[in-house]
């Protein structure tokens, strides 16, 4: 505080001021800015964002669901999302399965009867002749083409009177007592021959389209596989008995009982392993049996029989919640043997010796493999008819291709042989071609014990030639092949192939290609539903327990299934043999 005659401290000292020091950054009066006169522009970066939407299988390639299932997401190698701008997909138009596309197109190969081709041509230029006098020579093109199976119906018109010619059929039928129809004998020959191969329908189809053949409907050829099995079945019962009555008139011959035979069993099953880790049960679901006789040379089949636990129709039914459980059910039923229930050789053997039973055989030895109770099932069957029979079992001896198994088994091949990850992945393949190579070698012996009348000098000397023909030549192309297949569509697949070949194909094959290309894209999708997943989660759950309880209510017949070598002698080791001699 101030007083009277104070004087303050800096009164009358030059350089000093009492008003405020301005700072260094201020403006002053009369500066010029280093940007005077200059024009400033504000650049913006320009982002050309464009929203695509993509198909529905594009759509699936690029987003994937997180884990929580809820959200989607874009990732990265690492797993994270990308920050990306993706609309929801394009839907895709329902397409019916069930209808056959039409398809005019009149090019392509066709399978048509020579005979049948000309009497079509010959008729048609003399209704021609007779109806169309003025017009002259003809000039004949396709009016209309319909399909029948792998043939065909034609019908042709003059394109300069517009005359048309009747339907006429280009095939050859085969007279049929039922109603409708007669079926085509081309249709019923294709059908024999897929019996006759391992291929199926959907293959043959393939097969037709690679030949740029129009391939007949899945629907109409089930159905005619269907008729041709059941003849097929009752030809070779028939044949079968006429072997027999072979067989006994050889044993009558001999001034043995007639009705006595020798018989060798074996069984086949739909698996190479009777075990699997990924389902409960046996690997396998079907199963078949072949009685041969022993006592000609000829050694005929006299008894078959099978098992089988696969029913299309049942299947479908319960996955539409209905309580179905086969067998026979329902109508069309196909399975004779329950689901859970294991493949018995015993029930087979049954089976085989009910055949022969009824026709009045007696069985005197079966031979059979130590897996199974074949002889046993036999035995049961004949001694309800017969009591006092007995069928004596006799063992199967080791024979070559057994021992050649076991030598692939344990032969040390390379590490890069068989290309696994695991040793477990290397011992299923190694077993794999180990039967590969055995059923190879069992058939080129075979071959050739008949070619040289079983000369073993002469056998000797050729076997070499055949070991190139042991391993596929063609294994990188059909390799080569399963991968181009797997990575493409099936039809997508085979345009391309076809196309590298040079085959040019017709309009009615690519059609048909495009439809089997429409039906994989549906099959994929359905299977991806989540309903769809969920019903197959609650149907393998349903299989865990339906194995589960079948196999505790028939522990006393658990005895009758496949076995590894349960009928073979029980060898005693070293240290069992020095106690008993103590």
């Amino acid at each position: 505080m101030f007083k009277n005659g104070d004087s303050p401290w800096n009164k009358n000292k030059s350089g000093l001021s009492n008003r405020k020091q301005p700072k260094k950054s201020a403006f002053t009066k009369g500066y010029t800015p280093w940007n005077k006169g200059t024009e400033v522009s504000w650049n913006t970066a320009k982002t050309n964002t464009t929203y695509e939407r993509m198909e529905s299988n594009e759509y699936d390639l690029v987003v994937k669901p997180r884990m929580d299932g809820i959200l989607l997401t874009t990732p990265d190698c690492e797993g994270n999302s990308r920050p990306m701008c993706i609309l929801r997909p394009k839907k895709t138009p329902t397409v019916d399965l069930k209808t056959e596309i039409k398809n005019n197109s009149f090019d392509g190969m066709s399978i048509v009867d020579n005979e049948k081709l000309i009497t079509m041509m010959n008729s048609a230029v003399h209704l021609h002749a007779i109806k169309s006098e003025p017009c002259g020579p003809p000039s004949f093109a396709y009016y209309n083409i319909q399909k029948w199976g792998v043939c065909l119906k034609f019908q042709v018109y003059c394109e300069r009177c517009q005359f048309i010619t009747p339907m006429y059929k280009l095939y050859k039928t085969i007279p049929s007592e039922k109603p409708g129809p007669d079926p085509a004998a081309a249709n019923v020959g294709f059908a024999l021959g897929i019996q006759e191969t391992a291929i199926g329908n959907t293959r043959a189809q393939q097969l037709l389209s690679n030949m740029n053949c129009q391939p007949p409907s899945r629907s109409s050829m089930q159905r005619t596989s269907n008729k041709v099995s059941d003849k097929l079945v009752e030809l070779n019962q028939d044949d079968m008995a006429d072997k027999l009555e072979i067989v006994k008139a050889v044993n009558r011959k001999r001034g043995a009982p007639e009705n006595e035979i020798n018989l060798t069993v074996d069984v086949r099953y739909s698996s190479n392993t009777i075990t699997s880790k990924k389902k409960p049960g046996q690997n396998a679901n079907q199963a078949c049996a072949v009685g041969i006789e022993t006592v000609t040379d000829r050694k005929y089949i006299v008894a078959t029989a099978s098992l089988n636990q696969m029913c299309w129709t049942g299947a479908w039914l319960r996955g539409k919640g209905f309580t179905i459980e086969c067998p026979n059910g329902h109508e069309e039923c196909t399975a004779d043997l329950h689901r859970a229930a294991p493949l018995s050789e015993y029930e087979l053997g049954k089976k085989i010796g009910n055949q022969l039973a009824v026709q009045g055989i007696l069985v005197k030895y079966a031979t059979t493999d130590g897996d199974g109770r074949t002889a046993n099932g036999i035995n049961d069957a004949i001694q309800a008819l017969h009591p006092m029979w007995k069928v004596e079992r006799l063992a199967d001896p080791i024979h070559l291709g057994n021992g050649q198994f076991r030598a692939a088994m344990r032969a040390n091949f390379s590490d890069s042989m068989f290309g696994c990850r695991t040793k477990e992945q290397k011992k299923i393949i190694q077993k794999l071609f180990s039967q590969d190579i055995k059923a190879r070698s069992s058939l080129i012996t075979s071959h050739l014990m008949e070619v040289y009348g079983r000369d073993i000098q002469k056998i000797s000397e050729d076997l070499p030639k055949a070991f190139e023909a042991t391993m596929s030549r063609n294994m990188k192309g059909r390799l080569a092949a399963t991968v181009h297949r797997s990575n493409n569509s099936p039809g997508k697949s085979t345009k391309m192939k076809c196309d590298r070949l040079g085959i040019e194909l017709s309009g009615r094959t690519n059609a048909f290609l495009d439809s089997t290309d429409r039906e994989c894209a549906y099959q994929k999708e359905y299977q991806k539903r989540e309903e769809v997943q969920h019903r197959k989660l609650s149907q393998k759950a349903e299989n865990l327990v339906v194995h589960k309880t079948f196999k505790e209510l028939n522990k006393a017949n658990i005895c009758d299934v496949y076995k590894k070598g349960q009928l073979d002698p029980v060898l005693d080791d070293h240290a069992s043999c020095v106690k008993k001699r103590l």
